[in-house]
């Protein structure tokens, strides 16, 4: 006002422009994630994420708590074997949720989705050999184990051999063998959601797994309008539909919109990507793991949440031992017990060093920085 009355423009200018800059610094403040035990550390193209929220690239526009946090998680590297033992031992706090799966692990916890309240369904994309046909079945005991009175029906278009685990175990199972059967069973899908809608109370959840969608919609008639009409309207008949298919060739928008639980195997493609709501990005490279594969939960707006599976026959020994490892001179080797990861002691020893300052009182001060941390972990990955 001053600036205006005396027609000192530049004094009026400038004020504005302060509280413009103030008022987007308080804009991009109240965006901050509130810390707790729950917060996600994500790592994308040497970019820091907590939960949806990016950091700045100058640690100067970071808060104490933020850069401890950070720093912590990033310097804590040694605890993937803990986690995969606790994940193939399955020595781990289960969600009470209804249909709930531990569906992989990654650095910091072991990764739990819901059907019912995650889905009500769930798609698996991956291409020849990624794994998914072992994710879903996975997935299938895990709900087993959640719910023992659930009701499971399987429609196997890859050869019949994907789910014959749970052939026992099924209300009905179809495969590519047997098309008129598998016709049955897609009539028998649509009474019976015609039947949970107009029966009352609650009703035991069927789970209807597929493997090879495309396939399946491409043989036989009528099958696409049924998975749609379950897509849409099987939440409230506790209906779920947990499918894997190549890619989203021949899958219907109508279907695909409402399928929430979305996993993408391996590296994805970037079109496939797109159209479940994701930018694709590679995941990290498991290859020197034997036993585990790589995937991504994608959802829209937000950041996908990369995890790991096992694969028949994985165990602990790999995550610790990679099998492509450098050729060591028989005068430089050591029994393997005596052997300990230089990079998980490292960084044992930093971070003790660090807490011993009095939390982020000192941090300015520390050997290491965050950044420094940062390049390390992603260089890491890219070995």
């Amino acid at each position: 006002m001053l600036g205006v009355t005396s027609s000192n423009y530049f004094l009026a200018i400038s004020t504005l422009f302060t509280m413009l800059i103030a008022v987007l610094v308080r804009f991009r403040l109240s965006k901050r994630p509130k810390l707790t035990d729950a917060t996600k550390l994500r790592i994308v193209d040497r970019e820091i994420w907590l939960d949806d929220f990016r950091m700045p690239r100058g640690e100067i526009f970071w808060t104490r708590e933020q850069a401890d946090f950070i720093f912590e998680r990033l310097g804590s590297n040694g605890g993937d074997s803990t986690l995969l033992s606790d994940y193939l031992s399955q020595s781990f706090q289960r969600s009470p949720k209804a249909l709930n799966a531990a569906v992989g692990f990654d650095d910091t916890q072991i990764i739990q989705r819901s059907l019912v309240e995650d889905g009500p369904h769930a798609i698996v994309i991956g291409s020849t050999g990624s794994g998914k046909t072992e994710l879903l079945r996975h997935l299938l005991r895990e709900f087993l184990l959640s719910d023992a009175n659930l009701e499971l029906v399987c429609i196997d278009f890859k050869g019949g051999a994907g789910l014959d685990e749970f052939k026992d175990r099924s209300l009905y199972f179809a495969s590519d063998h047997d098309l008129a059967e598998t016709q049955e069973l897609i009539v028998w899908l649509e009474n019976e959601l015609a039947r949970r809608e107009l029966a009352q109370g609650t009703h035991r959840s069927l789970v209807i797994a597929v493997d090879e969608l495309s396939h399946l919609l491409g043989s036989v008639k009528k099958c696409a309008e049924v998975l749609n009409a379950i897509a849409a309207r099987g939440r409230s008949a506790q209906m779920h539909l947990v499918m894997t298919n190549q890619n989203l060739a021949g899958v219907s928008r109508s279907l695909l919109s409402n399928v929430k639980l979305r996993v993408l195997v391996g590296n994805p493609d970037p079109v496939d990507a797109a159209m479940l709501g994701q930018l694709a990005r590679a995941t990290r490279d498991f290859e020197d793991y034997p036993g585990f594969a790589s995937a991504q939960i994608v959802a829209h707006g937000s950041v996908a949440q990369p995890f790991r599976f096992a694969l028949p026959g994985a165990s602990a020994a790999h995550l610790e031992e990679p099998s492509a490892k450098p050729t060591i001179e028989p005068r430089l080797a050591q029994p393997r017990s005596a052997r300990v990861p230089r990079q998980r002691r490292r960084s044992a020893e930093r971070r003790h060093e660090y807490l011993s300052q009095g939390r982020g009182r000192h941090r300015l001060h520390r050997q290491l920085s965050i950044r420094g941390l940062l390049s390390h972990a992603h260089r890491a990955e890219s070995h």
